[in-house]
């Protein structure tokens, strides 16, 4: 009896404190991630192989390489990897003979949807209609126009744009005669849009030939279309890659019929564009501009009507708190865009990074260290420095989406995206 009474009072001095106290808790082991199978189906660019040289890196975020392969020419690239993460990094290093490298890197992506290892303009794909022809038009009964006496012009006083082209090449005005002879380039059935940029007085047209006679007697007269400035903007018609361009597209099943609306100069006084009576079903806008801060801002828009309110993204929605070597550090005030593009560089080596705005903070040294690259082996990395960054903003598409969009062949080319903007900011 004694034996078990001491044998329960221990058992309740042992027991008694864990009432009173509080047992931390023991955390769980950190769940191993299951394997997934990752399968990519990419076309590779082509590049002249006496040229270039191309090197492909498919990585996890944390620098496991899943793929490093070296090509010299157009292939397709179709593998199935097991990696524990969804999102991967894919990389390409390109080489060139001037002993040049610049790699394209596309960060937290899942290029299991891609057609292509490197994103393409979303914009309207035309089918060209064949080869131009050089041609030349015989105006006769030209409406009184300030136009220069027997004198050669170059659209300042006319303009003849026609498929996605501006067609615009040599204008010979004849004031005897009262006659205009233009010199172009013609595509086969497509219209030819001529534009008396004075008064506005247009004739939309196919050419009968090669060497063609038309009557201006009869000419109507186009419509200005003036866009709506909500914020400081001066249009910028040749800011290349992406020229100020509006098309008019009259069928939709049949792209070969687009016609450049929009000019090298202002077409009219106080409008922007001057655009045909006659209705197209679809308008291309390219808008390139630059904002009050000098930033270079692009406005895309593709539906029925002429877009006149573009949309640029505001140049004080974020702030770089640094732009070190490695260290580049961004911070977002508004709506963040859809990607964020960065380039860099030193004398030898040139990196285009492609981030989520998520990820505020680069290391853009310490990513192509980390590549491992065999094209890169021995070339210089230290010294990057940032010379641009853009932001791009399409409505309903986060980060990843666009990069599958823009990826993807078959989703581009179908034309999903109606809208977009994007700014564009140098640093030297």
């Amino acid at each position: 009896m004694r034996i078990r009474t001491i044998l329960y009072y221990l058992f309740f001095l042992s027991v008694a404190p864990a009432c009173n106290r509080t047992t931390p808790a023991i955390a769980p082991p950190h769940p191993t991630p299951s394997p997934k199978s990752l399968s990519v189906n990419l076309i590779l660019p082509y590049y002249n192989p006496l040229v270039y040289k191309y090197e492909v890196i498919i990585s996890e975020p944390r620098g496991n390489v899943l793929l490093d392969t070296i090509t010299t020419s157009s292939s397709l690239l179709s593998k199935t990897f097991t990696t524990n993460d969804s999102l991967v990094d894919v990389s390409t290093v390109i080489w060139d003979s001037t002993n040049h490298y610049v790699v394209y890197a596309y960060r937290g992506v899942n290029p299991s949807k891609w057609t292509y290892v490197f994103n393409s303009p979303y914009y309207l794909q035309y089918n060209q209609p064949g080869n131009y022809i050089r041609s030349q038009v015989y105006c006769t009964n030209v409406p009184s126009s300030p136009a220069p006496s027997n004198n050669f012009s170059y659209e300042s006083d006319f303009a003849l744009n026609n498929f996605f082209y501006f067609g615009s090449g040599l204008f010979y005005y004849n004031d005897t005669t009262n006659s205009l002879t233009v010199y172009y380039a013609m595509y086969p059935n497509t219209y030819n849009y001529l534009l008396l940029t004075q008064s506005g007085l247009y004739k939309l047209y196919k050419p009968s030939s090669s060497f063609d006679t038309v009557d201006l007697s009869n000419m109507d007269t186009a419509v200005p279309v003036t866009l709506n400035r909500t914020t400081p903007f001066s249009i910028q018609p040749g800011f290349s890659p992406y020229p100020t361009l509006l098309t008019g597209v009259p069928d939709t099943t049949d792209l070969s019929s687009a016609i450049l609306l929009s000019t090298e100069t202002p077409p009219l006084p106080h409008s922007d564009f001057a655009i045909p009576k006659t209705p197209m079903q679809k308008y291309e806008l390219r808008l390139s501009a630059a904002n009050s801060v000098g930033d270079n801002v692009f406005f895309y828009n593709y539906g029925s009507t002429v877009a006149t309110t573009p949309v640029f993204p505001d140049p004080n929605s974020f702030n770089i708190l640094s732009n070190q070597t490695d260290s580049f550090n961004v911070s977002w005030s508004g709506t963040r865009p859809s990607y964020v593009w960065t380039q860099w560089g030193n004398n030898t080596v040139f990196l285009e990074l492609y981030n989520s705005p998520d990820s505020t903070v680069q290391h853009p040294t310490s990513f192509l260290t980390g590549l491992n690259s065999k094209l890169l082996k021995g070339q210089p990395l230290g010294g990057m420095t940032i010379s641009s960054i853009q932001i791009e903003a399409a409505p309903g598409f986060n980060y990843n989406a666009f990069m599958t969009y823009s990826c993807d062949s078959s989703l581009y080319l179908a034309h999903g995206l109606s809208t977009s903007s994007y700014l564009f900011r140098y640093f030297y």
